[in-house]
């Protein structure tokens, strides 16, 4: 991508994301990198020119946030790609053939532990790449062309040694490139492939050929922490050192790390394309790193910017696609409408009421977040999912959770004791084991005379709600306890 086309990126991300730019010409640094290699070297000083050329046209950029990505590809408008409202993305980046590969922070429903998600050129639903076995934990670190074929760069640990691999996107058999303690970052092109390690506070990094031979490395005294290599497959490296990011051409032998220098903290490299380094500073600001010294600064707004690739080619995903897990919350719920407070009821000590008061509350605010807030650590939903999770996905799946947990606290209650001696407030009163007929008139609001009657013969086995003596929720569940 050329420089001119790497400031058309950043023009028209600041007004499609309201990403604030700003720009600085920044002289790049006498200081050299310190290697082991000797043919680890760099270009030029460039020119610190501010000339630029507009090209809409040249536009592939790739945003992550924790609950979507977005792409601009050329001069259209931003396309936003929703992710699981609840947990993070840890990892996206561009497949270079229009689509997308990324993974969740933690697992995500209905998919297996750790997966690695491929979302291909047109597709609105993900697949699974690859997955943890037990045991095991998988980690993305990159994908592009590798042995001159697509593929997925991964990590996989567990006892012994960190696994480095490469998956081909078509199909087929993982390669394993390495195998050594403590590798947390890489990046692979056509070249070969870049390691870092850390071991017991000792950071070092080395870039192999595609033949696994040692091209350059550094070792733990040169204060390099990061390395990526160019994206286009050309002889250079982007290089983290000691909070400086700065560029090596390995084919020119025997000078040091030159363009371009980022004289402020730099926290982590981001992507390099072999015109540009993308990095993040110490406050979360996305920086662009140019060929011609000068560095592009993009605030991150209101939104809370991750991370960015610039993409290898034109995006082909729709904005219908999805990255999976469970949408966030619809506006309103099965509870709205209801009355905000629920009647006194007689006997309850004040914990007990003062949580049935704003469980209701918050349930009719449809305000799924201070509901979870409200439940105890025990909490026990029927489900293997946190309640916030549970409660979202049901109330889409129109299961009507929320309503039900209101209806059943405006019933008349009834107590029991658990087994380690603690008295227990339930809602309805038709859970007791004697119930009577006023018990069962209570619940016909809620469910017809059908499912009443089917109670009184087989016993109450829909929602209900259990507060401690002491005031904490412990349960909104149906079924026979």
């Amino acid at each position: 991508m050329r420089a001119s086309a790497l400031f058309a990126v950043i023009v028209v991300i600041a007004s499609a994301c309201t990403l604030p730019v700003s720009q600085t010409s920044v002289p790049p640094s006498s200081e050299p990198a310190s290697t082991t290699s000797t043919r680890v070297a760099s270009s030029p000083p460039p020119s610190t020119t501010t000339t630029v050329v507009v090209d809409e046209g040249d536009l592939r950029l790739l945003l992550m946030f924790d609950d979507s990505v977005v792409i601009r590809d050329g001069g259209g408008p931003a396309i936003r790609i929703r992710g699981d409202f609840e947990i993070p993305l840890r990892a996206a980046v561009g497949d270079r053939n229009g689509g997308i590969i990324y993974q969740y922070a933690r697992t995500v429903t209905p998919f297996p532990p750790d997966a690695i998600l491929h979302l291909p050129a047109g597709a609105t639903e993900p697949r699974v790449l690859i997955a943890a076995e037990a045991g095991q934990r998988v980690r993305l670190v990159d994908a592009g062309p590798f042995g001159g074929i697509p593929q997925v760069l991964y990590v996989t640990s567990a006892d012994g040694p960190t696994r480095l691999w490469a998956l081909p996107l078509a199909g087929g058999l993982p390669t394993e490139l390495s195998s050594l303690t403590g590798i947390v970052d890489a990046s692979f092109s056509d070249l070969g492939f870049a390691v870092v390690r850390r071991t017991q506070g000792c950071t070092s990094a080395a870039v192999h050929g595609s033949n696994g031979d040692t091209i350059a490395e550094w070792d733990c005294d040169s204060g390099v922490t990061d390395v990526i290599l160019a994206a286009d497959g050309s002889p250079a490296v982007a290089v983290l050192r000691r909070g400086e990011a700065g560029l090596v051409d390995l084919e020119d032998h025997g000078r040091d790390p030159g363009w371009p220098v980022d004289a402020t903290t730099t926290s982590r490299l981001f992507d390099f394309d072999g015109t540009a380094i993308a990095v993040i500073g110490p406050t979360g600001g996305l920086r662009l790193l140019r060929d011609d010294g000068m560095v592009l600064n993009i605030g991150t707004g209101s939104d809370a910017l991750r991370s960015a690739s610039l993409l290898g080619a034109p995006n082909e995903i729709p904005e219908t696609a999805f990255l999976g897990g469970i949408e966030a919350p619809r506006v309103g719920c099965s509870a709205e409408g209801q009355l905000t407070r629920p009647p006194e009821q007689a006997g309850l000590p004040a914990p007990v009421a003062f949580l049935r008061t704003e469980i209701v509350e918050a349930a009719t605010a449809c305000d799924y977040r201070a509901l979870a807030e409200l439940a105890a650590p025990e909490f026990d939903d029927g489900s293997a999912a946190s309640p916030l999770r549970a409660w979202v996905q049901a109330e889409q799946n129109r299961e009507d959770v929320l309503g039900q947990i209101v209806a059943v606290l405006n019933t008349p209650h009834t107590t029991v004791v658990d087994e380690e001696g603690t008295t227990v407030y339930v809602w309805p009163s038709a859970v007791a084991e004697a119930p009577s007929e006023a018990d069962w008139e209570a619940i016909v609001p809620i469910y017809n005379e059908e499912e009443v009657d089917f109670y009184r013969a087989n016993g109450y086995s829909g929602m209900r709600v259990m507060i401690t003596t002491t005031g904490d929720w412990i349960a909104a569940v149906t079924g026979e306890r």
